[in-house]
């Protein structure tokens, strides 16, 4: 296939809006999308309002706004949803696979994992049936194999729809650095591609391997270990999870919180009463009972000063001070003033639900209230 392979633009997000950016930092176009995906084989998926559709690395519009939900392209194909069902279309957006299916996934070693009528099943790029739909749940295939799932027990398929390892655990992950994790009695072990048990089944939870390591637990501590079983980050966390940025870990330890990344060292030290994972380049902490942000480095974004806050979503953050709820955004300036008595976050539309003096109303992004009555959508 032929890709543009000049570099991919750089997603960012700015009050709000989605946009990409050279590697000098220069803006491709203005920020006006509600939502993008990272470049995949030359397209980046854009969302406006309810909307749907493809750009090109100039900014342009490949193939127009007119679905309600879509994937990245993979194997030359996008997965994309329309009047409630998903097909598949090209970069000419003619339809390759119609739209008859409940949901999709995207193209992975050839092959698409689809759902329909409550079951799932694998079709080739031709839209031709391959793998049966008949299992009760079925994930993407990862490294030649799909875990599957069929009267409460799941296995993997190889990509001729062929058993390749028995269907007897009571759960499993995906493949990655040719191990797989799965439970059964409530314990978490890896498997390879043969079955054969290469970890043993010791842990109280464990996921997929990612850079070489597995966030695992057992008897309530959290670390990682390695492809061959090895600690690596000793199992010592009440808390640990992936912060969404970088190879930042939320983690927590005799009720403090800080982040470290995977190898173990601390990157912002533990000593919030609490903390979450980072949202539009900032994650939301608590200490004496008052909130702020800070940012990757652990650096105060915005003074811990708040009686609440949310998070970051979609460029603004819901605050309370002194009883009375407002906006920020990620510049950390007030940009909606404090006087509502409640208030929501923006949803995808870019509305947000406040109320003052007992009255509930939509407002924009500029704090202009918004008769949304009119607006129907699709939760992208």
């Amino acid at each position: 296939m032929n890709y543009d392979n000049t570099p991919d633009p750089i997603l960012k997000i700015k009050n709000g809006k989605y946009a990409f950016v050279d590697s000098s930092g220069n803006e491709v176009f203005p920020f006006v999308y509600d939502y993008a995906f990272d470049y995949s084989e030359g397209l980046a998926v854009v969302k406006s309002l309810a909307h749907v559709g493809f750009i090109n690395k100039k900014g342009d519009v490949a193939i127009p706004l007119e679905y309600s939900s879509a994937r990245s392209f993979s194997d030359g194909l996008a997965c994309v949803k329309k009047d409630f069902k998903w097909g598949f279309i090209d970069k000419q957006n003619n339809v390759v696979i119609p739209f008859v299916y409940d949901f999709a996934w995207s193209f992975s070693d050839g092959l698409a994992c689809v759902k329909k009528n409550e079951k799932w099943g694998f079709v080739d790029k031709q839209g031709h049936v391959v793998v049966p739909i008949e299992y009760d749940d079925a994930s993407p295939f990862s490294e030649g194999l799909a875990c599957v799932k069929k009267h409460g027990k799941e296995g993997f398929l190889d990509n001729q729809g062929e058993v390749a390892i028995p269907l007897e655990y009571d759960g499993a992950y995906r493949f990655s650095y040719g191990l797989a994790c799965v439970w059964k009695n409530e314990k978490n072990g890896f498997i390879d591609k043969q079955g054969n048990v290469a970890i043993p089944f010791e842990y109280d939870d464990a996921q997929w391997f990612s850079d070489g390591l597995s966030r695992v637990c057992k008897n309530k501590k959290w670390g990682f270990i390695n492809t061959k079983g090895m600690e690596t980050v000793p199992l010592q966390y009440d808390y640990l999870v992936f912060a969404h940025v970088g190879d930042l870990y939320l983690v927590e330890k005799n009720g403090k919180y800080g982040f470290i990344n995977m190898r173990g060292d601390v990157i912002i030290p533990l000593e919030y009463d609490d903390a979450h994972d980072f949202c539009d380049g900032y994650a939301r902490v608590r200490k004496n009972d008052k909130y702020g942000f800070i940012d990757q480095q652990g650096n105060i974004a915005v003074p811990l000063e708040y009686d609440f806050a949310g998070d970051f979503i979609r460029g603004f953050a819901v605050v309370r001070k002194n009883g009375k709820y407002g906006f920020l955004d990620t510049q950390g300036k007030e940009a909606i003033p404090l006087e509502y008595d409640k208030a929501e976050s923006f949803d995808s539309r870019g509305l947000a639900i406040v109320e003052k003096n007992g009255k509930m109303e939509h407002i924009d992004k500029h704090g202009n209230y918004v008769n949304a009555s009119f607006i129907d959508y699709d939760d992208y």
